[in-house]
């Protein structure tokens, strides 16, 4: 008589007894253990098992997993069915590893007496062998005949768990028709004769082998020197079994950070749901955070661990000198200090705290950092800041004293703007301890042509442009100017387009002949970067109409 109540696809979860189990072994010496979780909403081949069908018997095998069922096996009723058949699914052990233990959730239906011939469901265990394919039989983890036995054995309730006692390379789960050579099993009056299915399998694999290095870490994080913020150090590594799954930073005798090596289709992370779930080769640039740990001086190791998290390489010790206030910061570096600063139009000549020059010319920054007792400070690095007008602080250039405690820095062209040079006592500190201001103005640059000669009653065109951008919205203001006396007189007024450029048409009025000399003067406005600037004075000649 058939126990089963519904078809195989939809069979009722049943389980055995830890009463029923091998005695467990714990894995060898030095072993990890990791775990490789079956039909969990992806199709059961995926995790490492492979379908089994041997003999002519009627039968079938399944895979509802991806859809939320489980996977398994049937031998068909309502029919003679011939000696050996088989149907089921194999789990072999990945290279470098063993079967360690079995868990499954599962559900079968036997029909038949336990007299051979015989319907059977088992799982049953084999020796690791040189060939290929699990050949070398040595027991059973469950296993049960006809109805009455399978009935009993799935009354013990739904899991079962099992925990190896041999080293075991492959396990096969499957209903069987076990006639031999004693002719044939009977035929079931129902449409299965046997059948199981799992609809969730653990199986843990023990790998005894601990991952290599296969080059010598490398990166500033191990150099040695002394580091701040965010280092990089690379780590190239290599494992036979479930793959290298992570290296760690020890820090001072405890991991502080964690870093998963990349898999390519993202199988290396717990629960591990193939068999061989991290890559079995890797190379690998991780970033370490030192602000993470106090200042000072640190045993640094690294840690390369596979997929059990108990097999490991180690590298190092390495020295890791930590300071986020960065390196001292000249000689000596001093928490008091003085600095000077002044510009000039060459490296000699005396320096002034403002410095007025024509569009284009690149003054000097010149100045010297002393402690508060007078002494120089050498080989200091200083920060040179800019302001232009109407903006904010900008970054411009970094520049270091001599051993006399003296630097100058050689400013790029540009607009009119606030310098400021400023000293840290430690190079990341955030606050400078001296800073030193000066002001650089910049005269607009401005080009124009003059007629030599025009006639009084005739329009003349006066034509230039103005250098340097950004221009202020809608052109800048230019004014045509004539020098009467000691004093420049403007006579008119117009913008530039936006590419700087202007012209105007004016009409000197009627009288006798006369000269003049003319300028394009540029004025200051506060939304342009530029400082007052004007042409050189052109003589212009006046006639009379």
């Amino acid at each position: 008589m058939l126990v089963a109540r519904r078809p195989i696809r939809r069979l009722v979860v049943t389980a055995v007894a830890a009463a029923l189990l091998a005695l467990a072994a714990a894995p060898a010496s030095g072993a990890g253990t990791y775990d490789v979780i079956a039909c969990d909403g992806m199709p059961v081949t995926a995790s490492g098992w492979t379908s089994y069908a041997v003999g002519a018997m009627p039968g079938v095998t399944t895979d509802d997993c991806i859809d939320g069922g489980g996977f398994g096996g049937a031998l068909l009723g309502h029919t003679v069915n011939p000696p050996g058949g088989r149907r089921g699914w194999i789990f072999t052990a990945p290279a470098g590893t063993l079967i360690d233990g079995l868990t499954l959730t599962r559900s079968l239906a036997v029909a038949g007496g336990t007299t051979a011939p015989a319907y059977e469901y088992g799982v049953y265990l084999y020796h690791p062998t040189p060939a290929s394919g699990p050949n070398n039989f040595y027991g059973t983890a469950e296993h049960c005949t006809g109805s009455i036995d399978c009935t009993h054995l799935a009354a013990l309730g739904q899991s079962m768990q099992w925990t190896a006692t041999q080293p075991t390379y492959a396990l096969i789960a499957r209903v069987v028709c076990d006639a031999g050579d004693r002719g044939t099993c009977a035929s079931a009056t129902q449409p299965v004769a046997a059948s199981f299915e799992i609809t969730h399998a653990d199986a843990r694999l023990v790998d005894a082998e601990p991952p290599t290095l296969t080059a010598a870490p490398r990166g500033d994080l191990l150099s040695g020197r002394t580091l701040w913020g965010s280092q990089s150090f690379t780590v190239a590594a290599a494992d036979v079994g479930g793959g290298v799954a992570q290296a760690l930073v020890e820090v001072d005798g405890t991991v502080v950070a964690t870093y998963p090596f990349d898999a390519p289709d993202g199988t290396c992370s717990v629960p591990y749901s193939v068999p061989v779930p991290c890559p079995l080769a890797a190379t690998q640039t991780f970033a370490f955070d030192t602000a993470s740990l106090p200042d000072g001086s640190h045993t640094l190791r690294l840690i390369v661990q596979d997929a059990t998290d108990d097999n490991q390489v180690t590298a190092g010790p390495y020295l890791l000198v930590t300071s986020q206030r960065g390196l001292p910061n000249g000689s000596p570096a001093v928490a008091s200090a003085r600095l000077a600063a002044g510009l000039a139009a060459g490296l000699r000549g005396g320096a002034h705290h403002t410095l007025a020059v024509g569009f284009g010319a690149r003054a000097v920054l010149r100045g010297r950092l002393l402690a508060a007792g007078g002494t120089p400070v050498a080989h200091a690095r200083l920060l040179v800041s800019a302001r232009r007008r109407g903006g904010g602080w900008q970054s411009l250039a970094t520049v270091h004293t001599a051993a006399n405690g003296r630097y100058a820095l050689q400013l790029p062209a540009g607009p009119s703007r606030r310098l400021r040079v400023s000293y840290r006592t430690m190079t990341r500190d955030a606050r400078p301890v001296a800073a030193a201001q000066t002001v650089l103005r910049v005269r607009a640059g401005v080009h124009a042509s003059f007629p030599a000669r025009v006639v009084r009653g005739r329009a003349a065109t006066f034509a230039g442009r103005v250098l340097g951008s950004p221009l202020p919205r809608g052109g800048k203001l230019v004014e045509f100017q004539a020098l009467q006396g000691a004093s420049w007189v403007t006579f008119a007024v117009t913008h530039t387009d936006s590419s700087g450029r202007f012209s105007i048409r004016y009409t000197f009025a009627p009288g006798p002949s006369s000269r003049h000399k003319l300028r394009a003067y540029v004025p200051y406005e506060g939304d342009f970067g530029w400082d007052a600037g004007a042409t050189r004075p052109q003589a212009i000649v006046v006639l009379a109409r």
